[in-house]
């Protein structure tokens, strides 16, 4: 099945499935207008579920499992609106990048719900997160728990 997302200014986000033209699930969990949504790497690969990450004027990410309509993790932490989300695209897409209007980037382990790591400053609005492709220096990477993160302004920090 082929999912688009669709996102509108008022709080709500829209799965629709691209094959039959028809909406699957819709969720207006967000108390004002929703700003990124993206398909959840780690919960795909980790649970084989379908689970959509958004961020939102509210100052919130919410996880929201769209075949059972269901939303199970909320994080806060920002004081101003939420404007771009990445997955981090190793150990297992756990770590998740978002910048915000508070001139934050912030670091998430969605694994253990936790923030890690809160990149401070910028001088304006975090409009927009990118991870690098580089991968850890760490031979066994993908058994360990070294978070390496790549700041927007192209900085490696590892932890």
């Amino acid at each position: 099945m082929l999912v688009l997302l669709l996102l509108f200014i008022h709080n709500t986000v829209r799965a629709w499935d691209l094959d039959t033209n028809k909406l699957i699930e819709s969720s207006n969990k967000h108390e004002i207008a929703v700003n990124c949504a993206k398909f959840s790497s780690h919960y795909y690969c980790k649970y084989r579920s379908s689970v959509i990450c958004s961020s939102s004027d509210d100052k919130t990410i919410r996880f929201w499992d769209f075949k059972h309509n269901q939303q199970f993790q909320v994080f806060n932490g920002h004081t101003n609106a939420v404007r771009d989300i990445e997955f981090l695209s190793f150990n297992g897409y756990r770590y998740l990048c978002f910048g915000s209007y508070d001139k934050t980037v912030r670091l998430l382990n969605v694994k253990i719900s936790r923030s890690l790591h809160v990149f401070n400053g910028h001088e304006v609005i975090v409009c927009c997160v990118d991870i690098s492709p580089l991968q850890s220096n760490n031979s066994n990477s993908n058994k360990c728990d070294i978070i390496v993160a790549i700041d927007c302004n192209g900085y490696t920090i590892c932890a």
